[in-house]
């Protein structure tokens, strides 16, 4: 009889860690991006948001998994959104 060894699923910490040596290891490689290409990074990134947000039907399907959403916009409420105090 074979004894299996259980694999544990990596914490959290493990995981960012990995993140940030991936990170590192691109900037080390690469350097830091220039002006042009953050910039284009952050319109993507502004318009993927955006289209995010105004999906329709958003707001009712969040209500009514309970999320907080506001039924009146297709915004959370300020006080439920990620980051805000």
């Amino acid at each position: 009889m074979a004894i299996t060894e259980a694999t544990s699923q990596p914490t959290d910490a493990e995981r960012f860690g990995r993140i940030l040596a991936v990170q590192r290891a691109a900037h080390l490689r690469d350097g830091a991006p220039s002006l042009a290409a953050r910039l284009s990074d952050l319109s993507r990134l502004k318009s993927v948001h955006v289209s995010v947000i105004h999906l329709p039907g958003l707001a009712n399907e969040a209500s009514d998994r309970g999320s907080g959403m506001d039924s009146d916009s297709q915004v959370a409420p300020r006080s439920r959104r990620a980051g805000c105090r």
